[in-house]
């Protein structure tokens, strides 16, 4: 308990500190769109991104978080800081979920380690300051990643099983990404529990799509479109072919946006495809870039508080290899850092050096203390290990160009919790020689 009130206490600091003083930084791009769906829903019983009649239906977005602003909307007399304060609240039970899992890896000792690294992690106390879907969708995953792990160590009554599909549904709702995350989880129960794995995915399917297919039958209604969202589409045509476009031509992602959104959304994913095919390496190069910014992301992950619009990772470099483009990203950063040194002086210069440095460092450990934990799973929890790599797996391949570290602040309690392993592992070793 002493370590979810410390989280709180450092989320709520945080928010009394900077985006609750500057209201104005609450908002990343995303946030207006899920502003106006959260206001429609208030005063005209719309899901629409329209700000005005007659209010068209959008098929974009997803209702799950829209519904979360308005609910708050409506008590608050919408205002946008009380949406910061839930989820300060809502990010400190993550740090609960993140506990639980490390008991379960290993110890208690391992879940304690596991709910502090967490609860001083900068990614989650920063974005508990932006109104966008990632806390919110952190719940339902931790919550359902929670109820996954405990299935899988002692079996699980069928009301339980449905009700981890209601959770993955849940979290789909608030965030598409994980749409697919049951096939890849399937798989691997089937492998492990056969006939019975199959049962017991079919109940949790059936918990899943109790959620999914009404929202797609909306969709059907109102667009003709029986499908979950059309984000899918916009982020290749908008993302990955400029992105990839980019790395190879050398062009200007603006310019080749221009180029693609002159065209139907159908012919850059055909297009994507054929450029993959035709330049296996150079895609393996760029995806290593976007790996690295799934993991640390600098100005996603740290600058994004100061309402810098950071570089977007263009490449003046045609086919540079991967520790190029890295090294571009990160000076990049450290540029922008020297430029707010000037503009505020050195003392603050410093901090925020002295804060990236810090972020970097965190998670260069966090990392290596749970590949330690994934370990040390292998050789006590016999197929745990797998279903975590599955997981995280399916996370780090899903996102493509539009990744950032946020993206991985929803995993942040189960990378919390190996990390937590490998932590207590290594103390326990240690005294065990002593």
């Amino acid at each position: 308990m002493a370590t979810i009130l410390f989280a709180l206490a450092l989320r709520l600091c945080w928010l009394f500190a900077h985006p609750l003083r500057k209201p104005d930084r609450i908002y990343l791009p995303d946030s207006h769109g899920y502003e106006t769906l959260a206001k429609n829903i208030i005063q005209h019983k719309a899901f629409s991104s329209d700000k005005e009649a007659p209010f068209r239906p959008d098929i974009r977005r997803t209702p799950g978080y829209p519904l979360f602003v308005a609910s708050i909307f409506r008590f608050s007399r919408e205002d946008p800081r009380f949406v910061c304060v839930a989820q300060a609240l809502l990010s400190a039970w993550l740090v609960f979920f993140s506990i639980r899992l490390g008991t379960l890896f290993y110890s208690q000792r391992a879940g304690l380690i596991a709910g502090g690294i967490l609860a001083i992690d900068p990614l989650q106390t920063v974005f508990t300051g932006f109104m966008i879907s990632e806390i919110l969708f952190a719940v339902f995953l931790s919550w359902f990643f929670l109820n996954l792990v405990q299935a899988f160590i002692r079996p699980s009554n069928k009301r339980k099983l449905l009700f981890t599909g209601v959770l993955l549904g849940s979290a789909t709702l608030c965030r598409p990404i994980s749409l697919y995350l049951l096939a890849p989880v399937s798989l691997f129960w089937i492998l492990f529990r056969h006939s019975r794995g199959v049962k017991e995915m079919l109940i949790v399917g059936v918990g899943f799509f109790m959620l999914i297919l009404p929202w797609m039958t909306r969709n059907k209604l109102v667009s003709e479109t029986f499908q979950f969202t059309t984000i899918g589409s916009t982020n290749i045509q908008f993302y990955d072919v400029p992105a990839f476009d980019n790395h190879l031509s050398g062009r200007s992602i603006t310019e080749i946006r221009d180029h693609y959104s002159s065209i139907e959304p159908v012919s850059p994913i055909k297009e994507y495809w054929e450029l993959i095919v035709n330049h296996p390496i150079e895609y393996m190069k760029v995806r290593l870039l976007w790996l690295y910014r799934l993991l640390f992301d600098p100005g996603d992950g740290v600058l994004v508080f100061l309402g810098q619009d950071y570089f977007i990772g263009t490449n003046a470099v045609p086919r540079a290899s991967p520790l190029e483009l890295i090294w571009g990203d990160l000076n990049a950063c450290f540029s922008y850092i020297g430029k707010y040194r000037e503009k505020r002086g050195h003392v603050w210069g410093f901090l925020l050096g002295f804060y990236v440095v810090f972020y970097l460092i965190f998670l260069s450990v966090r990392y290596i203390f749970a590949i330690m934990g994934l370990k040390n799973l292998a050789n006590k929890k016999k197929g745990l290990p797998i279903l975590i790599l599955a997981i995280l797996g399916y996370f780090l391949l899903a996102p493509g160009s539009v990744g950032s570290a946020r993206f991985m602040l929803p995993l942040g309690p189960l990378v919390a919790a190996m990390a937590g392993v490998g932590v207590a592992s290594l103390l326990s070793s240690r005294s065990k020689k002593r």
